[in-house]
């Protein structure tokens, strides 16, 4: 599974490439910073996870750990999901580390508000689903009508969507 996929597949035209921003915005660091921070890992196959779980996400770590020195780790993991972050924490915990490194995840589940009101997890994201929901109407809208997509913003003279997102922290709780 391609988690950290965004919009450099053989598909074209501006409504596909339109699609995969409006799904992978939060997902452009995330193919970058693994490539230049993974203990040298170079290839995309090398960092990326096999899904979003919390035991995949827990097995991720564990291989990242297994490069540091015994209590140490890394300063900061942005994780793609609360899962994932839930995994990081138990595999940094299994390892002994005590003071938890900067964590970010995304979902805002009940398990990482949790994790953020005792510590454990820096923030998570709250998505607006309805509205990324109506935004993806939208598109799909334009696709089947074979309409352009109207929209007022646009990168690289892409149109796209933005959706409203709320970073919650402990200062939210």
């Amino acid at each position: 599974m391609t988690n950290y996929f965004c919009g450099k597949g053989t598909n074209s035209g501006t409504n596909i490439q339109v699609i995969q921003l409006f799904f992978c915005t939060f997902f452009v660091q995330l193919q970058f910073i693994p490539q230049r921070f993974c203990s040298g890992k170079k290839e995309y196959s090398q960092v990326m996870a096999e899904s979003w779980s919390i035991a995949d996400g827990k097995k991720d770590m564990k291989d990242r750990l297994s490069s540091y020195g015994a209590g140490e780790c890394p300063d900061m993991i942005l994780a793609a999901t609360d899962n994932q972050a839930q995994g990081a924490i138990e595999a940094l915990e299994e390892a002994g580390i005590t003071k938890m490194p900067i964590i970010t995840g995304q979902d805002n589940t009940a398990m990482a508000q949790a994790n953020i009101k005792n510590g454990k997890q820096t923030m998570t994201i709250d998505k607006n689903l309805k509205e990324m929901a109506y935004n993806t109407a939208m598109i799909v809208n334009s696709l089947i009508s074979n309409s352009p997509v109207r929209t007022s913003q646009s990168i690289s003279n892409i149109p796209v969507f933005y959706s409203s997102l709320i970073v919650m922290t402990q200062d939210s709780y």
